[in-house]
């Protein structure tokens, strides 16, 4: 080993012993220093964020309420006002929206029938075949407001023909099955 040391110069033994401690120094940075210090900024982002809430404590309040205002609106537009309805109620309740609907656009509505509906995954179809008349662009405008009061609801068939009249009117009749669908009940 001495005969080895001997024949090396002592600059490329200095140079060895830089780059052994520079090793050394790098690995203790790497993996003693660094992820203590990345848990140290971890640890002052986690205080700033609790003195943040600490200090906005109303704004909380006010933002939980505002989620739950939003909650209530997508509640609506899943299930319409017919959410709580009972299910008995359901009929009542449609035939009296799409007659106020009707005569808004000067549609005449002909008839409102419960259909048999079936089970989907775990939703329970409610079907409605409903049929009116009147001038075709009161039905498209009729249509459009449907869509718009209840947009919770889905027209699954729809058709549309001439209505015979001897006075030679635009007037058509559309039969369409209008369907709301429900949680199935798994008890």
């Amino acid at each position: 080993m001495e005969a080895l040391l001997k024949n090396i110069e002592p600059r490329t033994l200095v140079m060895s012993m830089g780059g052994v401690f520079l090793l050394i120094a790098a690995a203790l940075v790497s993996y003693g220093l660094w992820p203590e210090f990345a848990k140290y900024r971890q640890s002052q982002q986690t205080l700033r964020m609790f003195d943040q809430t600490v200090q906005g404590g109303d704004s909380l309040g006010n933002e939980i309420e505002k989620i739950g205002s939003e909650i209530m609106q997508l509640n609506r537009n899943l299930h319409g006002e017919l959410g709580d309805l009972p299910e008995s109620q359901m009929g009542a309740y449609l035939i009296g929206r799409l007659q106020e609907i009707s005569w808004k656009n000067r549609i005449r509505l002909l008839g409102v029938r419960p259909g048999s509906g079936s089970t989907l995954s775990n939703l329970r179809e409610i079907p409605f075949n409903v049929e009116v008349s009147g001038d075709y662009f009161d039905l498209y405008a009729w249509m459009q407001d449907l869509a718009k009061d209840l947009g919770f609801m889905a027209i699954s068939h729809f058709n549309i023909s001439p209505l015979n009249s001897s006075d030679g009117s635009s007037d058509v009749k559309a039969s369409l099955t209008i369907v709301s669908y429900r949680e199935a009940d798994n008890g």
